[in-house]
């Protein structure tokens, strides 16, 4: 009886940690960070990290690709939630954890190469018909908080490369690490558009919801440090983006 007693008290205590820890990994179609392939796996620069450091702090969840309004939501509704790759900027500093930074970006207004746009300035920018941004993206918030008017909202930002190319919106807002593959990927030719205006450079994380113990925060970021330090990050980043940055951390100041 008194063996059996021990069991029934020991065993939530063997459970627990191994449930309290299963984490809900989310990313969002976001090439070169992110994307399903063909046969249905998920690949991309953020992907590997995101597996280099779970291997390295033994962590089996499964990423899952999902839309960006979707992991939003539940990275700020649930525990043991995590979403890259994220921009950490100074509205969204309060509402997560971070663990990076993984690489930098600059913010950039693209349009097609035969539409004749220049902009000097983010003010310029203001009186353009149309720029396409995509709901909940940060570059959205801080555009909306800019007092811009002229923002059309799409769901995935290949929404908005489609209206661009067929001419429904004059621009859209990406970065310059990746504006070439989100066009690459709708079968476009990244040659046939470019950079009007570059206006804010960006570092990128893996954001863990609040309600996510700090001792699992802890070890991400242990296991991203040691990835950094070991070179591994860079290399990773190299065979993807051979012009990326490994950036060092520091406050959003916008």
């Amino acid at each position: 009886m008194l063996n059996v007693l021990l069991v029934v008290i020991l065993f939530p205590m063997t459970v627990l940690p191994a449930w309290a820890n299963t984490l809900d990994i989310m990313t969002e179609e976001d090439p070169p960070y992110s994307f399903l392939q063909a046969d249905g796996t998920v690949t991309g620069a953020g992907v590997e990290i995101v597996r280099e450091i779970q291997r390295r702090i033994a962590n089996k969840d499964p990423i899952k690709v999902v839309p960006w309004a979707r992991a939003y939501y539940s990275i700020q509704k649930r525990p043991n939630v995590i979403v890259f790759t994220m921009s950490r900027t100074k509205a969204r500093e309060p509402l997560f954890f971070w663990v990076g930074p993984i690489i930098e970006n600059n913010w950039v207004i693209v349009s097609r190469k035969n539409s004749g746009l220049q902009l000097k300035s983010l003010e310029e920018a203001m009186t353009l018909k149309s720029i396409g941004v995509v709901r909940g993206y940060a570059w959205t918030d801080y555009l909306i908080q800019k007092k811009f008017d002229n923002l059309q909202v799409a769901g995935k930002h290949s929404s908005n490369i489609r209206m661009l190319n067929s001419g429904r919106i004059q621009a859209v807002v990406s970065t310059d690490m990746t504006y070439k593959s989100v066009i690459a990927a709708e079968n476009l030719n990244p040659d046939d558009f470019e950079v009007i205006l570059t206006f804010k450079n960006v570092k990128m994380y893996i954001a863990h919801s609040r309600k996510t113990s700090e001792s699992t925060v802890k070890s991400w970021q242990d296991g991203f440090q040691s990835m950094k330090d070991d070179g591994t990050l860079r290399k990773i980043l190299q065979t993807w983006l051979p012009n990326a940055i490994v950036p060092e951390y520091e406050e959003p100041t916008d």
